[in-house]
């Protein structure tokens, strides 16, 4: 079904403007907001109780594990993922969720969106082309409603600082925030600690840096820490990366080395 309100719905249809999907094609039906918060039309649903090897979604892998393709995520590994990833982070419903991340990746859907919906927490979203084009918004946003769980690639952290000019005095107060999860690329430690140290002056704690590791095959996340644990750090010989090869550890002063934060516990 194509859920829409009426006046929404009519205006498209009273214009020239040509909608993108052409719903009688796909033999999709149109079902009103009004409609359905009736109480006597809600009494004539029935709940459809789905199995557990239904599939949820199909989410594209960009090739974590071989070549790139398309992910059945199936509804008992939704749904056990998400409960999972919100104990982990200790997600209530007082909690508010801020992110850019586009809900068309894992991320902004999964990590963020659906176990927001799981757990009845308000989320605030913001469009990334918004974010591109100011991203200080993204704090000052964050300040003004009061959130306390950010999310974003590590790119976005690096992006914003970019943006963000140390003698700036800006009237945020970011001490509500208690993750700011870091996940879907490669994360760098030292970034995270710029980020830190160039906004506590806003009152953001200092463990706040939430560092993630997952793929769409395992459905989201796979590897998080716990909340508020200070991040743990690897250096290794960045030579014995390779596919085989035995990890072999180094100083931080070696001009050899690379560093990998830990993620610590399975999501699960």
């Amino acid at each position: 079904f194509y859920l829409s309100q009426k006046y929404t719905f009519n205006y498209y249809q009273s214009t020239k403007i040509i909608m993108r999907v052409n719903l009688a094609k796909l033999k999709v039906g149109t079902l009103f907001y009004e409609d359905v918060t009736q109480n006597e039309i809600i009494e004539e649903f029935d709940i459809n109780d789905h199995e557990h090897d239904y599939v949820s979604l199909i989410q594209y892998s960009s090739g974590s594990t071989g070549t790139p393709k398309g992910i059945p995520i199936l509804y008992n590994s939704l749904s056990i993922h998400v409960n999972a990833l919100a104990k982990r982070e200790c997600v209530t419903s007082s909690d508010k969720m801020l992110n850019w991340a586009p809900l068309s990746h894992n991320l902004g859907l999964v990590s963020v969106h659906i176990v927001g919906i799981f757990c009845a927490v308000n989320q605030y979203l913001m469009s990334k082309q918004l974010f591109v084009r100011n991203p200080l918004l993204w704090m000052r946003k964050a300040s003004e409603h009061k959130i306390t769980m950010i999310y974003a690639p590590n790119f976005g952290y690096k992006y914003l600082l970019t943006h963000y000019k140390a003698t700036q005095n800006e009237k945020w107060d970011l001490s509500n925030i208690r993750i700011a999860f870091n996940g879907a690329e490669p994360i760098n430690y030292k970034l995270c600690r710029e980020f830190v140290n160039t906004l506590k002056k806003y009152g953001l704690h200092d463990n706040v840096i939430y560092p993630a590791y997952g793929c769409s095959e395992a459905t989201s996340v796979i590897s998080i820490p716990e909340v508020g644990r200070d991040i743990k750090v690897y250096y290794v010989d960045r030579r014995y990366l390779n596919i085989g090869k035995q990890i072999v550890l180094c100083e931080k002063s070696d001009k050899k080395c690379y560093c990998f934060c830990k993620c610590r516990r399975t999501s699960r």
